[in-house]
């Protein structure tokens, strides 16, 4: 059973307010990542309040607390503390909110529009495993894409590599997810909305298009 995703309004890119690691006098701060995104580039971010709860620990350890994992309860509510009073600081010396951390940034040679994709620590769908970049990787080196003009990808998850095809190789994707199959499916399936909404411009621009559809795999 298949069902058209209603139109979403979101942010576009370059309203997002993402910081990522850049290197001063030898230490890893955040930095304010500044549109606009070159055509080449992808940008993996968790939101803000994701990575603040989560045991990333983006602003590390406070002075005091020793690296030794787990920490006793006191010393994770004092780190815990330490994350959100960096995050504020930072916020405030940009001059606006947050929305995000880049966990991952890079270009592809191929890329003709940028890319941004959030992933959610939620749900296994939400994240980007190792066999998303391997699938792409395989499919450009193969080959395989020769003489298609359009895609459907079955558990597609954040919609990497749809994006991906649509935005790199001017492909029509339509990424699929169930929203009612599993425990958490409905997180996966708003975050997939989520990243294909935003990047809809950008795919536009390069010839090709993505959507999202609702695939129930019970539905028989």
């Amino acid at each position: 059973c298949l069902h058209l995703t209603p139109p979403l309004h979101l942010p576009s890119m370059g309203v997002l307010t993402l910081v990522a690691r850049s290197a001063v006098e030898g230490a890893a701060v955040w930095r304010h990542v500044v549109p606009p995104h070159r055509c080449t580039q992808l940008l993996l971010f968790s939101p803000s309040l994701a990575m603040l709860t989560s045991t990333a620990l983006p602003y590390g350890l406070p002075a005091g607390i020793s690296c030794t994992f787990p920490l006793i309860v006191e010393e994770q509510e004092e780190a815990e503390a330490w994350q959100r009073r960096s995050h504020e600081q930072l916020a405030q010396l940009i001059g606006q909110p947050i929305d995000g951390y880049v966990t991952l940034s890079f270009d592809r040679p191929a890329g003709l529009a940028p890319l941004i994709v959030q992933e959610l620590p939620e749900t296994v769908g939400s994240k980007v495993w190792r066999g998303a970049w391997l699938l792409w990787k395989a499919l450009v080196e193969l080959e395989a894409l020769q003489g298609v003009r359009s895609v459907l990808e079955l558990g597609a998850g954040v919609g990497l590599v749809g994006l991906l095809l649509a935005t790199d190789h001017g492909l029509d994707v339509a990424v699929s997810e169930t929203r009612t199959g599993y425990a958490g499916a409905s997180v996966t399936w708003d975050n997939l909305v989520y990243n294909v909404e935003l990047n809809a411009e950008s795919a536009s621009k390069t010839g090709g298009g993505v959507r999202a559809l609702e695939l129930d795999w019970t539905d028989k």
